[in-house]
């Protein structure tokens, strides 16, 4: 019985390690606008190809350890917006510290706004 309770905690600990190597992607965005939200945790967006000067669309689902506010609707702009990618998990974590989004704000701090449905 000890034989299988160390075996299952080995095993334990080499998948999680496994996880820990394969998720470490990192995106660091900039300007990025937000045309719309599907869910708590679903967003389309898109940013500026820097070479090609297009707008890039883009579904980006962040994990459920982290909500994001209700700020982010349709229509508001990421100054900055820094993920982890789960590929395994098929989400972007924004929770740690040295992850997350700046909104863009005017100078009575409300977020500044585009509209959504011209995208081009």
């Amino acid at each position: 019985m000890l034989l299988v309770v160390a075996g299952l905690s080995l095993g334990m600990n080499m998948w999680q390690l496994h996880r820990e190597f394969h998720r470490q992607q990192f995106v660091e965005l900039h300007d990025v606008r937000v045309l719309g939200r599907t869910d708590d945790f679903v967003f389309q967006m898109d940013v500026e190809d820097p070479d090609t000067h297009m707008r890039i669309p883009f579904m980006i689902r962040f994990c459920p350890d982290y909500k994001p506010t209700h700020e982010i609707q349709a229509g508001v702009t990421l100054a900055y917006l820094k993920y982890e990618r789960h590929d395994l998990d098929n989400c972007s974590e924004i929770a740690p510290d040295s992850l997350g989004y700046i909104l863009r704000r005017d100078e009575h701090a409300r977020p500044v706004r585009f509209d959504a449905t011209h995208t081009n």
